[in-house]
């Protein structure tokens, strides 16, 4: 077994993408680390307990190369997994860093069978496609995901690496969890779902994406004017007194539900095509 010592300054996600892993994989390997509070001279695992934990044959078992544009979202509910049994299957798999051509691990679940060939449903949608009635949005099961975690910003001179983490999927690719991150939560929860965001660190990039609603519906995005700037969050649901419920990051430090009222808003904005 690898093990490291954290060193002063250290992240879990400089430690994890400078040993060729994502945050998740380091702490399913060190099962009680928390990720909010750790500490120079501690000592953590960087390879797991056992060669293999697979209880599925070789038979079982089939290798995938990864397609221009895919998303390990789509690659995985393709074949019937969820994200985290692929990268469970793939343990040097980087969940932020893969490219076209890459191939990995894919094991039989769910009646899919690694000798039948599958096509991904394709939609090709005009930008006045309309969203549909209810559900459909992905996004935002994994962002009432990462609030069931606690993700919230580290007091001090240590960074959350999670909220790390969000800010590489923007273009600014902030290291530190006081830049301001809820449009880094959004396009990272997108990101996750397969769907692209506006890779912008500024919240008011989402008033012009994806298609305008008149009117909210849960999980749309919303950007509300604040006394100095904008914000964006995730419609969660009504609120009493002409105010709604937001679920996002960077909201009072921390990914969580926050209250706005309904006259800040600026857009209510939902992915093309879907």
């Amino acid at each position: 077994m690898t093990t490291h010592t954290i060193k002063t300054g250290e992240t879990l996600y400089h430690i994890a993408t400078t040993n060729g892993l994502s945050v998740d994989q380091l702490l399913k390997m060190n099962p009680g680390l928390d990720p909010n509070h750790y500490h120079a001279g501690q000592t953590i695992n960087l390879s797991s307990s056992s060669p293999s934990t697979s209880t599925h044959s070789s038979s079982q078992s089939t290798t995938y190369a990864i397609k221009a544009g895919e998303t390990l979202y789509h690659i995985a509910t393709t074949h019937g997994l969820s994200v985290d049994q692929l990268l469970e299957m793939n343990p040097g798999l980087d969940s932020n860093h893969y490219s076209a051509g890459q191939t990995i691990n894919i094991s039989s679940a769910g009646g899919y069978h690694p000798t039948a060939t599958h096509h991904a449903p394709t939609h090709t949608a005009s930008h006045s496609d309309p969203p549909p009635a209810s559900g459909g949005a992905p996004w935002f099961e994994i962002a009432k995901r990462e609030m069931a975690h606690g993700v919230k910003e580290i007091a001090g001179r240590v960074d959350n690496p999670r909220i790390v983490e969000y800010h590489q999927a923007t273009t600014l690719k902030a290291t530190d969890d006081e830049t301001p991150w809820c449009s880094a939560f959004a396009n990272w929860c997108m990101k996750q779902a397969g769907i692209e965001g506006t890779q912008n660190a500024r919240a008011a990039s989402w008033l012009n994406w994806g298609q305008k609603l008149d009117s909210p519906r849960e999980g749309c995005i919303v950007v509300v004017k604040t006394s100095s700037s904008h914000h964006v969050t995730f419609y969660h649901s009504d609120y009493q007194g002409g105010r709604f419920s937001g679920l996002g990051g960077n909201q009072s430090d921390q990914v969580k539900i926050s209250h706005y009222s309904k006259s800040s808003v600026r857009a209510y904005r939902w992915p093309h095509g879907h």
